[in-house]
């Protein structure tokens, strides 16, 4: 074939593989976790020889890269992290806020009627209907502070199931991020396309932000290091279970160490 028409062709081939990624970004344009991914294009090196045959033969697809930006994500995650945490603390007090009441309901109106109820007492002691009355203060009152104990236990309990919950999420997603280690490692070795795998490792990556506050690294062989803080939760091709103590605070499941959270939920 004449050097013209390979150029030609080659150039064919590299558009034609440039809109097989195109038509692949607009498929998976509303794909949680995609990643757009784009044609890298390498001009084709001439050969040694006459003059002609030394000219450039035209242009080839050598690799579809992710437009992926690491310090963009980092910084996405640490945003997830404090928007994770900040609803949590929301929610809390909310439900803190119903137990209590406003300052026309609740707590608040029971307190201002026994204080003046004491007060009307203090200055009239011999007075039966003020000490009927003070006393009628005194057990709403006591019922009121049982009814809000009572209700904070039960924020307490939801609050630690609330935390089993997160910690039984937390584990399934450096499971699958110990899995995703080894394919795309494995991905990497032999020259395989790893875009898909990488955008799922990212993602599940995203939701430990917004869960625990964890931090992550790309290592050389194309493994994620997990961290929370300084506890290891996923390192390669190994994670390491979270469980709870019990009253909502984390440990390792292997050594039973204290685990402290760094964000998230």
């Amino acid at each position: 074939m004449p050097l013209d028409g390979t150029t030609a062709l080659s150039a064919l081939r590299a558009a034609q593989r440039s809109l097989d990624v195109v038509a692949q970004n607009v498929a998976n344009a509303n794909t949680p976790g995609y990643t757009r991914q784009r044609a890298e294009l390498q001009s084709v090196s001439g050969t040694d020889g006459p003059l002609r045959s030394q000219i450039g033969r035209g242009v080839q697809a050598v690799e579809v890269s992710r437009a992926a930006d690491r310090l963009v994500e980092g910084r996405l995650n640490t945003a997830r992290a404090d928007a994770g945490e900040a609803g949590v603390l929301a929610a809390q007090l909310r439900e803190a806020e119903g137990v209590f009441g406003g300052p026309d309901t609740g707590i608040g109106v029971a307190l201002s009627d026994f204080f003046a109820t004491a007060q009307t007492l203090s200055a009239r002691p011999d007075d039966v209907a003020a000490r009927e009355t003070f006393l009628a203060r005194a057990e709403v009152l006591a019922a009121d502070f049982r009814g809000v104990a009572g209700s904070l236990g039960e924020q307490r309990a939801s609050l630690r199931l609330g935390v089993e919950d997160t910690v039984d999420q937390v584990n399934r997603a450096a499971s699958e991020i110990v899995q995703l280690n080894d394919e795309i490692r494995a991905a990497k070795i032999s020259g395989r396309n790893a875009n898909e795998l990488l955008d799922r490792r990212d993602q599940l990556a995203g939701e430990l932000s917004q869960l625990a506050g964890v931090s992550t690294n790309e290592q050389r062989d194309g493994t994620m290091t997990v961290r929370m803080g300084s506890f290891a939760l996923v390192t390669g091709s190994s994670a390491r279970p979270l469980t709870t103590d019990g009253s909502g605070g984390l440990l390792d499941a292997a050594s039973g160490s204290s685990v402290a959270a760094t964000g998230g939920k």
